[in-house]
């Protein structure tokens, strides 16, 4: 009885997938295909301001190079848009606490930002990690179905700044207006989502919530 109730769950699962899912994943793949495609041919770029742990806000970087993927043509469920925050000019900062540098530098790694460290560094009278970061910040934007399972997850990384946000959706919140307003956010100019590092508003008007192991990292 139990595998006849597994096996009902898993057509009904593959029911709402066929005639629910895919054809709303399949629409953000085409919206964003064609955005993209617009976006590189015409080469139109965006500038932001990353708040960079332990150097502040630094500025003047531009985002391009649109890329898209998706993990099947005709039965999709996980689409990603990457693309980089370019400041031309790598810089550097120097973070005297030794906790604190590992903090930033395992934070780096995890997500993704190319650097160069050198412990123990003299510079301006100031001894400690030194951070040689390259001025190039990975993004990504990921909408993917979750495993056994009608919830479709919007994961943010690195946008609208450094972190990893992600927002649990119902398939029926993927529509017309939720793709433009990604497009907007995409290019960092809609008017409804705030863009302060301590307030992230995903665009179904929700807010969107921190990753739970860098919350755990700031308390």
């Amino acid at each position: 009885q139990q595998l006849e109730s597994g096996n009902q769950f898993s057509s009904q699962l593959e029911k709402t997938y066929v005639l629910h899912i895919n054809p709303r994943l399949k629409a953000f793949y085409s919206y964003f295909n064609k955005l993209t495609e617009n976006l590189n041919f015409i080469n139109q770029h965006a500038s932001c301001t990353y708040d960079i742990p332990g150097a502040g806000n630094i500025d003047s970087f531009v985002q391009g190079k649109y890329h898209i993927v998706a993990d099947n043509s005709d039965h999709m469920k996980e689409i990603k848009i990457k693309y980089h925050c370019d400041r031309n000019k790598p810089f550097d900062f120097i973070i005297t606490s030794n906790d604190e540098a590992k903090q930033v530098r395992d934070n780096l790694y995890r997500l993704n930002v190319s650097f160069e460290h050198k412990p123990n560094y003299k510079k301006h009278g100031n001894t400690g990690t030194l951070f040689i970061l390259s001025g190039k910040i990975p993004v990504q934007i990921r909408l993917y179905l979750e495993p056994d399972s009608i919830n479709i997850t919007l994961e943010l990384i690195n946008l609208p700044r450094l972190g990893v946000f992600s927002k649990r959706l119902r398939p029926d919140e993927i529509n017309e207006d939720f793709m433009e307003n990604v497009g907007h956010f995409l290019l960092r100019k809609s008017s409804n989502i705030e863009m302060k590092e301590t307030v992230v508003e995903v665009i179904t008007g929700d807010r969107i919530e921190d990753d739970p192991d860098e919350k755990l990292r700031k308390e």
